[in-house]
């Protein structure tokens, strides 16, 4: 049995990319795009994948069996809008959330997580000193504190504050994941061509 059993997987895709010019989500990674990629490998724990963005449109034919595009109606571009709207769509307690660009993720650190998770509102790594919200597990139970949050206009590092966060030291995430390579992003394209010279060296 997996951590992940009964959990769903949720990709945020809603944010606007300006730095990378495009929709990031879209990207190719290893011939597909990566958002596709991610959800492929997060295939292998959760049943259930959510795809949460504000142009549902772009995914039209790109989502498999066990995956949903969910709408986020909200004006904003902000992470707790996007983590909102995919807890309010998920139909179970826990959810593994993450970033639609972040294509190295270790997906020994996403059972990690989910095992750390029951009893608390929210699990998340820690790596060079800082929270890792964008690679993390949060319940169903945040959303009211969400609600407040995005009303009071607040950050989502706040958030973990107001919440029952359970953080996973640095040397626990390091056990899956040495390099920290799950938490490596694509914001512009010299993170892309950077992420990628990571990819390859990790594959020799």
């Amino acid at each position: 049995m997996n951590a992940s059993d009964g959990m769903t997987a949720v990709v945020l895709a809603g944010g606007r990319a300006l730095r990378f010019g495009g929709d990031k989500s879209l990207v190719l990674w290893g011939g597909k795009p990566v958002v596709v990629h991610l959800l492929d490998a997060l295939k292998s724990r959760f049943q259930e994948r959510l795809i949460v963005t504000k142009e549902p449109g772009l995914f039209a034919g790109r989502t498999g069996p066990g995956e949903r595009v969910v709408p986020d109606h909200s004006a904003f571009h902000h992470p707790l809008v996007g983590l909102a709207s995919g807890l309010a769509h998920s139909a179970t307690l826990y959810n593994f959330v993450c970033a639609c660009d972040m294509p190295l993720l270790d997906l020994g650190l996403v059972s990690a997580l989910c095992e750390a998770a029951p009893g608390w509102d929210a699990a998340v790594p820690v790596w060079n000193g800082r929270p890792q919200p964008l690679a993390a597990v949060y319940s169903r139970d945040c959303l009211e504190a969400l609600s407040s949050a995005q009303a009071q206009g607040v950050s989502l590092m706040e958030l973990l504050r107001r919440v029952r966060t359970r953080f996973l030291p640095e040397a626990e995430v390091a056990v899956h994941d040495p390099f920290g390579r799950s938490f490596e992003d694509i914001d512009t394209w010299a993170d892309y061509r950077r992420v990628r010279e990571l990819s390859l060296a990790c594959a020799h």
